[in-house]
C-alpha cells in the first residue's frame, strides 16, 4: 500500500479527504515510510530563510511543553537564534479581522507570540481562523481582507504553509487537542508533495524536519494506545 496524500503535487491538486477509507497497519507503515523519506528529503533540499524562527527556542518550546528532545535527536543540534526584530513589533496585538491582513507576517507574530507565551487567547482565535481558512480551500493565500474570508494574490508559497505547519505543531504539543493534529497531517501532506526546487530557501531544513518528527511521533503514539489491551474496570 502506498500513501496517496502525497502522490501529487498538492498546491495543483488539493485533496478533499472526504470519506477517507481507514486502512489498517499497512496504511500506517505507508504513511511512516512516507514521512521518513519526506525528512529525508527536506535535510538535502531546503535552505536557511534569512529570518527564520529561533530554532533553539522552538526545541526549548517543545521540551517545556513534554516533549522529550531525545526523540528529535536529527534536529538536536541547533544553530543559533536568527528571528528579527522586525517580526516581533507590536506582536499579534497589531493585527485585526477589521483590516487586510499580510499572512505571513501575521505567522511570523503568531509564532513569536506562542514561543513567547503571550496573548494565549489571540494565539488560538487566529490559527483556528487560519485552520478554518485552510480546510476550506486547502490553501493559504498572501493576504486576507477585513472580515477574513476569501484570500487575495497568489496561494504557492512554501513558506506560508510551513510557518502554519510550524505554529500548528507547537500548539497541539502544548494541548494534544487532535483538532491540531489532525490540521497538521493535512498541511505537512501538502508540504512532502511538493518538489525540493519549490521547497528550496523558505524555511529551515531543521525545524521542517522537527515538524514532521513530531507529528510523526504523535501519529505512532496514538496508534501504540489504540492496540493497548483493554482492561476492565
Amino acid at each position: 500500500m502506498s500513501y496517496p496524500y502525497t502522490q501529487l503535487n498538492r498546491l495543483d491538486e488539493p485533496h478533499n479527504y472526504m470519506y477517507t477509507p481507514y486502512g489498517g497497519e499497512a496504511f500506517l507503515h505507508a504513511y511512516r515510510m512516507d514521512r521518513l523519506a519526506a525528512i529525508n528529503r527536506v535535510a538535502g533540499a531546503v535552505g536557511t530563510h534569512d529570518d527564520d524562527i529561533d530554532e533553539a527556542a522552538v526545541l526549548a518550546f517543545l521540551q517545556s511543553v513534554g516533549w522529550d528532545g531525545e526523540r528529535f535527536s536529527a534536529a538536536s543540534k541547533i544553530s543559533a537564534p536568527v528571528v528579527s526584530e522586525g517580526n516581533t513589533a507590536a506582536g499579534l496585538l497589531q493585527f485585526s479581522i477589521a483590516a487586510a491582513v499580510d499572512t505571513e507576517r501575521m505567522l511570523e507574530a503568531l509564532l513569536v507570540a506562542q514561543l513567547d507565551a503571550r496573548h494565549d487567547g489571540l494565539i488560538k482565535d487566529w490559527l483556528d481562523r487560519l485552520v478554518q481558512r485552510f480546510e476550506v480551500t486547502k490553501k493559504l493565500y498572501v493576504t486576507y481582507p477585513a472580515g477574513f474570508r476569501k484570500g487575495e494574490g497568489a496561494n504557492t508559497s512554501a513558506r506560508l504553509y510551513w510557518l502554519l505547519a510550524l505554529s500548528l505543531c507547537l500548539f497541539y504539543a502544548q494541548t494534544r487537542n487532535l483538532k491540531y493534529l489532525n490540521a497538521l497531517l493535512k498541511v505537512n501532506d501538502l508540504l512532502a508533495s511538493l518538489p525540493p526546487e519549490i521547497l528550496f530557501g523558505h524555511f529551515s531544513a531543521k525545524l521542517m524536519t522537527l515538524v514532521f518528527q513530531v507529528e510523526l511521533a504523535a501519529v505512532v503514539g496514538l496508534a501504540a494506545v489504540g492496540k493497548e489491551p483493554h482492561v476492565a474496570q
